[in-house]
């Protein structure tokens, strides 16, 4: 889904679309990779995840996983490709759904109950995927910041 106004979103996320929005260059419609800084939003870095994406065959590729995201249970690992998710029905709606932000490339927001396996007690995720550039202007990665609820009232 596209993203909501900033000022509906929780600060987390409000956070790292603001600082996503701050990379954009003069001229461009997205910001580069290659400006990215993680230790820039060191404090969201427990609930990051980036994926790298390869063309020809598209393929999209885990390459940091934050502390957040591993004690969700999320199943992803960095290096591991999402097509080598164990096979799910919802595997290949993430796959469906990262193919479709390369083509929009635009940001996207979600919000609902885990489509992968999570850990039992996550009941809902929301976050938002923001694609960078590659100076051949293809997209080249996802920044992606997710918050876990949990059935105990957490969120992290």
């Amino acid at each position: 889904m596209p993203l909501p106004s900033p000022d509906s979103l929780p600060p987390k996320l409000a956070a790292i679309v603001a600082h996503w929005q701050s990379l954009k260059r003069d001229g461009h419609d997205l910001p580069f990779y290659a400006d990215f800084e993680p230790m820039a939003v060191a404090r969201l870095l427990p609930n990051i995840y980036l994926l790298g994406v390869e063309h020809e065959p598209l393929r999209f590729r885990f390459r940091l996983l934050g502390e957040a995201v591993l004690e969700a249970g999320a199943p992803g690992r960095p290096g591991l490709y999402v097509d080598e998710l164990p096979r799910t029905g919802t595997q290949s709606n993430l796959h469906a759904s990262l193919t479709a932000a390369v083509a929009s490339r635009a940001p996207n927001w979600y919000r609902g109950p885990p489509t992968l396996q999570h850990h039992a007690h996550v009941t809902e995720l929301e976050g938002v995927m923001l694609p960078f550039a590659a100076a051949d202007g293809r997209i080249e990665a996802f920044l992606c910041l997710t918050l876990y609820r949990w059935q105990s009232g957490r969120e992290t």
